[in-house]
């Protein structure tokens, strides 16, 4: 999911939806477990990372930026096994 100021795009394996919603409901509304918040404007659905390169985030194509402030809990919560299983 991203911010685009009053919007919220959410982007799936084949479709993108664009909807009239702030950022913080949406983030409010979905289970910690399976999301997390990597940067002010994206949430990242954690079962569909493919890999972490630097300060992004690999979803199939897209490359999504980890914020320097959430980088260290991000990084902990998905390599840590909490999210990705190797």
């Amino acid at each position: 999911m991203e911010a685009l100021q009053n919007y919220v795009t959410i982007h799936t394996a084949t479709k993108k939806y664009i909807s009239y919603l702030t950022f913080k409901s949406v983030e409010d509304y979905l289970p910690a477990g399976q999301f997390l918040k990597v940067h002010k404007s994206f949430i990242i659905a954690a079962a569909k990372v493919d890999s972490i390169d630097g300060n992004e985030i690999r979803i199939g194509t897209h490359r999504i930026p980890i914020s320097r402030s959430l980088k260290d809990d991000v990084t902990d919560k998905l390599v840590k096994g909490k999210f990705l299983k190797r």
